[in-house]
């Protein structure tokens, strides 16, 4: 089974930021489908990342992902990754699984080890933008009677990696006090740091943040 065509498609969203797909065709018709994990403003790059691996990848058998995972890694690439490339080439492959599955009649798990869970628990994320408190707040019960029982988001104001100066920091507290009080002890709150602080920085605000029983801290620091 060679892969004969690979297409992308970006696709718009009215809140967030856009998705990027990946459709990877065989020469004998069967087709499957990945995902590109993608940043704000770098949609069209890694598209046109998976558009300039393409020749290098048709042609070859669908099968054999790892061998042309690391064609790509020696001859594309030459050794220098990026998160651009990495995400081009984690969405052919995703649709390579897809196809293998397809021909196999088997879901993708059961190729790479099998189940070893039924469910998966999963938390909102990319709900919270905002300016105030109140709209985040609206936005966080919003997310909890969809059926949600954790959230993610990042309370600090201004933008990824930005300073945040002890009144930014008040602001973020003062935030999370209101999402604890609005939810209840019941649902869980997981902040979003976008590696803003140093280390110091990061101990004091986590010391803060413990009061309202938060389950996860991340990326405090780069």
């Amino acid at each position: 089974m060679k892969i004969g065509r690979i297409e992308t498609f970006i696709l718009g969203t009215a809140s967030a930021k856009d998705l990027l797909f990946c459709r990877v065709e065989t020469e004998d018709g069967f087709y499957g489908w990945g995902e590109a994990y993608v940043t704000h403003g770098k949609e069209k790059v890694v598209a046109d990342c998976i558009e300039a691996m393409a020749p290098h990848v048709i042609g070859r058998s669908v099968f054999n992902i790892r061998h042309t995972g690391q064609i790509m890694f020696e001859d594309f690439a030459i050794r220098r990754i990026s998160l651009e490339l990495m995400a081009a080439w984690s969405a052919i492959e995703i649709a390579s699984w897809d196809i293998i599955g397809k021909r196999a009649r088997l879901p993708v798990y059961n190729l790479i080890g099998g189940a070893s869970r039924e469910r998966v628990r999963v938390y909102a994320n990319g709900w919270s933008r905002g300016t105030t408190i109140e709209e985040g707040v609206e936005r966080g019960l919003k997310v909890k009677a969809m059926g949600f029982t954790a959230a993610k988001f990042d309370p600090f104001p201004g933008p990824w990696r930005s300073f945040v100066d002890r009144r930014d920091e008040d602001f973020a507290i003062d935030y999370v006090r209101a999402m604890r009080q609005a939810l209840g002890d019941d649902f869980e709150l997981l902040i979003e740091a976008h590696r803003r602080f140093a280390p110091a920085h990061a101990i004091r605000i986590g010391h803060r943040l413990a009061e309202f029983g938060i389950d996860w801290y991340e990326e405090p620091c780069l």
